[in-house]
């Protein structure tokens, strides 16, 4: 059974953590059209910025939340040409909190390895090695 949306995880931070800090999952991926559900388990607020990489600077797209401690928040991404949206908290102290939202065009499932290595490369900006190079060299 699949739902209209992926879920994602706020966990529970402690100050003793490392440096930097990742929802669960890291990546969510939904396919283009579905919704983000996102859940507190933390005992304090979280408040989200979705922004794209672009141009070599970030575009804000949003801002969600507080979400309350042991709440759930549900968010849809209607954006056509965007295939990522990265986000973070903006509270001062959880800096580093980071997480980015993956929106297949087709859906994944159907989809080769190649033709899904081809998208998350694009999406990530890898440059695959140029195999024949090394070949030839």
């Amino acid at each position: 059974m699949s739902y209209p949306y992926a879920s994602v995880i706020i966990p529970r931070f402690s100050e003793y953590q490392a440096s930097v800090k990742y929802f669960i999952p890291r990546f969510a991926k939904i396919q283009r059209g579905e919704s983000v559900q996102w859940t507190n388990l933390d005992s304090i607020s979280h408040r989200l910025v979705f922004y794209r990489i672009q141009d070599g600077g970030r575009r804000l797209i949003t801002t969600l939340g507080p979400v309350s401690p042991g709440t759930f928040v549900t968010t849809e991404f209607a954006y056509e040409i965007v295939d990522r949206i990265d986000y973070y908290c903006d509270i001062p102290s959880h800096g580093n909190e980071m997480g980015s939202v993956i929106i297949f065009s087709q859906n994944e499932e159907a989809m080769t390895n190649t033709e899904r290595l081809r998208f998350l490369s694009r999406v990530f900006n890898i440059n695959p090695p140029d195999v024949l190079a090394h070949l030839r060299g």
